[in-house]
């Protein structure tokens, strides 16, 4: 996996996995389960990784299984369940159950007194916070985040508080502060080619995307696409192409057709994945531009069924902005 060999890493996965069941090992199982979510989420299969989080959730408890953290990965195994459960749940189109079980992992990571897997914990929910557009809770965890860093020196994780913060201090108007944070950020995040890293290599990229010319963020979104495709990780690659397929738009008309092939490849890619909150972003800026192209009727056949997928009580800033497209524009 840190090789970027995803594909081998879930095949030497699934004979871990046989080798536990075979022996009937519960920890060694738990173990199994948690090399199979890790290469199955990064590769681009949530669903997958899902199933082996909740298998282990069912084996593990921290009385008996925490000292795996000692001999595998370094980090408690449970909580990582939770964290890459509530990171597929979201992906897969299941927000609050996302929310819910992040918040699980953290209260779970603050009993284990383990400085580790806190700082995981803490960095999932604010990567969960991000996916939200949630400006107060992703502040707010990168501030507990940056605390946890300074007290613990675990500086490794300096870099995502910051892309956050940065991201965070833009929304909120302070343009300049917020985009001079993510241009010091960005290259260290690159350069550490954590395979976590796509989805706030997405943000930095929007953020300088929308700062002058826009070229900054086209750079660096095609210098990520470049990174994660050579490591076989694709779990964002959906929203990276949409972002892409945005700022080519916005930056010259000339790129409209480069812009639309983007975001087709952005819809394909989470449709292949299950990927139902990423298709409704996908779907979302296709509709949005085809409408504009004059093409009412396939935008709205595009956009009524992801759109109906969502339970009709369900309300969050991308599903509210995509009924108000379909509202703005009836089908006639």
């Amino acid at each position: 996996m840190m090789r970027g060999e995803m594909r081998r890493s879930c095949r030497l996965a699934d004979q871990v996995l046989d080798l536990g069941v075979k022996r009937s090992d519960a920890g060694h199982m738990i173990e199994a389960h948690h090399a199979q979510w890790t290469s199955h989420f990064l590769i681009g299969e949530p669903a997958a990784a899902l199933e082996h989080c909740v298998q282990s959730d069912a084996l593990y408890n921290a009385d008996e299984y925490h000292d795996l953290t000692f001999t595998y990965g370094g980090h408690d195994p449970g909580v990582c369940g939770l964290n890459i459960g509530s990171t597929a749940l979201w992906v897969l189109g299941y927000r609050d159950k996302a929310r819910e079980r992040i918040r699980s992992s953290v209260t779970l990571a603050r009993t284990l007194n383990h400085s580790s897997t806190l700082a995981d914990a803490l960095s999932m929910a604010m990567l969960i916070a991000t996916f939200d557009n949630d400006l107060s809770s992703s502040r707010a965890a990168a501030t507990e985040m940056r605390e946890y860093i300074d007290t613990e020196r675990l500086q490794d994780y300096a870099s995502l508080a910051s892309a956050a913060e940065g991201w965070v201090l833009f929304e909120q108007g302070e343009i300049e502060a917020g985009s001079e944070l993510i241009r010091r950020t960005a290259p260290i995040l690159l350069e550490q080619g954590d395979p976590w890293k796509p989805s706030l290599m997405g943000l930095c990229a929007s953020v300088l995307g929308r700062v002058g010319t826009g070229e900054e963020g086209l750079e660096l979104l095609d210098a990520s696409l470049d990174h994660f495709e050579a490591n076989q990780v694709h779990w964002w690659d959906s929203e990276l192409y949409r972002i892409k397929g945005e700022l080519l738009m916005a930056g010259d008309e000339k790129n409209v057709d480069d812009g639309e092939a983007c975001l087709s490849l952005a819809l394909a890619i989470s449709k292949q994945q299950q990927a139902k909150s990423l298709e409704l972003r996908a779907a979302s800026s296709l509709a949005r531009l085809w409408r504009e192209r004059d093409r009412e009727a396939e935008a709205q056949d595009l956009l009524e069924p992801i759109i109906n997928w969502f339970p009709r009580g369900l309300v969050f800033d991308d599903l509210k902005r995509a009924r108000l497209l379909l509202a703005t524009h009836p089908k006639a």
